[in-house]
């Protein structure tokens, strides 16, 4: 595989995950709008903030500094937009490097980042309450925003790839 294959292939990825990101934020934000108000009002009471915010001050005083809010709230969300690009790129990687189909590809990057780390790591970590405290529309509603997500980058790469054969 040469280099230029695999940059075209970073490249495919990148703009993957941000089509993935900017589809998966559409839906999500209307989905919330049909949520119950209660359930709304239970996700407010037990959150306790924005998980990437919550993430980026933990992870800087695992290493011995301190982001003030707009510091956190910066490179959290530098992170959490890096993570939906990284969305892009296993699906490139699973499609490309593994040869698996496109439904089974984007099904795999929906769940890890749902499954692993919307549902898994991140309450694991403390950055947001536990599993059980959320109601369960509040998963529904990240689940179908993944499975956008995973939908969003797979429509985007495999018509970036047939455009790049041409």
């Amino acid at each position: 595989m040469s280099i230029i294959t695999v940059l075209k292939g970073a490249v495919i990825g990148a703009l993957s995950g941000y089509a993935g990101v900017e589809a998966m934020s559409h839906v999500t934000t209307q989905v919330l709008k049909l949520t119950p108000q209660d359930d709304r009002e239970q996700e407010q009471r037990v959150s306790p903030g924005i998980a990437y915010t919550i993430a980026a001050k933990d992870l800087a005083g695992r290493f011995g500094t301190q982001f003030s809010d707009d510091q956190a709230t910066q490179v959290g969300s530098i992170f959490h937009a890096g993570l939906g690009l990284a969305a892009g790129e296993m699906y490139v990687l699973l499609r490309r490097g593994f040869g698996w189909g496109p439904v089974l590809s984007a099904l795999v990057t929906a769940s890890v980042l749902w499954g692993g780390l919307d549902e898994g790591i991140t309450p694991a970590m403390g950055w947001t309450a536990p599993y059980s405290a959320y109601p369960i529309a509040t998963h529904i509603r990240g689940a179908i925003g993944h499975l956008t997500l995973g939908a969003a980058v797979a429509l985007t790469a495999e018509i970036l790839t047939w455009l790049e054969e041409d």
